[in-house]
């Protein structure tokens, strides 16, 4: 049987880029907005809801489904997405090419998958390099002038289909590992926060029932106490204490090596920076990454695994973990934990902490721009030892679970990269 031929386009003859912008006309009084840096390699990491009045100058690109977007800024940073079923609302920065295939003549998703190869954000990096702009940046022409080679429409269909296939998985474990953390953080909540036990035990309520509605053991009912005590945090459980950051850990705030030396840059070593921490418990993947000469140019700012990370400047209120020794840059503060066998309280106590930070970031106060100093003295709840340790060891099954799952995106993403080439480019016949 007869092989279909695949035929020669300009992009621009298969897609429409920036077909439509939001206007007063719209009236939207709220939107949904996307930034470049909250999607990466096709996973939306963070959606802001403002008012249309409040919302960023840079909002201004509407989309609608299968549209895709795709950073002008640093292509080689693969801020780029497929959307998918979006709200009437829901606007981009202007940072993005909003780029709408003429369905006739192209489908979505092959083109998307096209323009995500390594070879082509490549040759746009090459291109916005050589931008006379402030940043690394492309043109709208830049993109339609590509040279694409396209199979018929079905063939492009199946592609596009066995591409997904991977993706559909990696967004299910993704779902998975949401599940997994509101679980986790529901504990912390009943525990440390809303204090359910003490208040069942200040009530009265029989130690059977508590026990029992709370899953608690012996010991563990025993750790409680029934009644609350004033503190600088307000009501807290008796005998529980009010400390600082500090008393968590030895805290480090993170450096950028010199970019002079080239040298430093390009390794494996993962190098932190506030975009890898938006929705990850666990950064695994960085955007950037340090040789073993940039670290050791600085390696006192390394972190060991279980350091918590959070951001203090820019965009405060961000909070990681570590997985494997790494670095951060000058905008995140990073507790390194005193004891390991409390490691997932220290995370959650300062994601508490991160609120505060964020909340009063954001009305212009000093915590929008915290110091190592100023973040160090940050009063935080400490529950007994103890509590902390029970609390690590019932959820921690829940944190091994998310990691296995993103070490399984992680190969799944591997493996679609590899396949992604070889389809599109006609070596694989389908």
């Amino acid at each position: 049987m007869q092989k279909n031929k695949w035929n020669q386009y300009k992009l621009k003859d298969l897609v429409n880029i920036n077909a439509s912008s939001v206007s007063k006309h719209d009236n939207l009084s709220c939107i949904l907005y996307l930034d470049t840096g909250s999607v990466t390699a096709g996973k939306i990491k963070e959606l802001l809801e403002v008012s249309y009045n409040n919302a960023p100058s840079r909002a201004k690109r509407k989309v609608k489904n299968s549209s895709i977007v795709y950073s002008m800024v640093r292509p080689n940073q693969l801020h780029y997405g497929l959307i998918k079923n979006p709200s009437k609302n829901m606007i981009v920065s202007t940072g993005f090419a909003v780029i709408d295939c003429y369905e006739e003549r192209a489908n979505s998703k092959f083109i998307y998958y096209w323009l995500t190869q390594s070879c082509i954000t490549n040759f746009l990096q090459a291109i916005a390099e050589n931008s006379t702009s402030a940043y690394p940046a492309i043109r709208p022409e830049d993109l339609e002038n590509l040279d694409i080679s396209l199979p018929p429409l079905d063939e492009q269909k199946r592609i596009a289909d066995i591409l997904g296939a991977f993706d559909d998985k990696i967004e299910l474990l993704q779902k998975q590992n949401t599940t997994l953390e509101n679980m986790a953080k529901a504990l912390f909540k009943s525990w440390f926060v809303d204090f359910d036990v003490v208040h069942a035990k200040q009530q009265g309520q029989p130690k059977a029932n508590i026990m029992q509605q709370y899953h608690l053991t012996e010991e563990l009912y025993n750790l409680f106490p029934s009644s609350f005590e004033p503190s600088s945090l307000g009501p807290i459980p008796t005998g529980w204490q009010v400390k600082t950051v500090q008393d968590l850990g030895h805290i480090i705030c993170g450096k950028t090596p010199s970019t002079k030396h080239k040298e430093y840059f390009g390794g494996d070593i993962p190098f932190i920076t506030i975009p890898d921490m938006h929705n990850n418990i666990f950064v695994d993947q960085t955007e950037r990454y340090l040789t073993k000469a940039g670290e050791n140019a600085q390696s006192s700012k390394t972190l060991p695994p279980y350091s918590v990370c959070v951001s203090c400047i820019a965009t405060p209120g961000l909070v990681s973990l570590t997985t494997i020794p790494s670095q951060t840059n000058q905008q995140i503060n990073s507790v390194i934990p005193f004891n390991l066998h409390s490691k997932y309280y220290n995370y959650y106590i300062l994601r508490t902490v991160a609120k505060q930070i964020a909340t009063r970031g954001s009305g212009g106060s000093v915590f929008g721009n915290l110091n190592k100093t100023a973040f160090s003295k940050i009063q935080i709840l400490w529950a007994p030892e103890k509590l902390q340790i029970f609390f690590t060891y019932k959820i921690e099954p829940l944190f091994n679970k998310i990691q296995t799952n993103n070490k399984q995106i992680q190969t799944l993403t591997e493996m679609r990269d590899a396949l992604l080439p070889r389809l599109i480019s006609d070596k694989i016949r389908v």
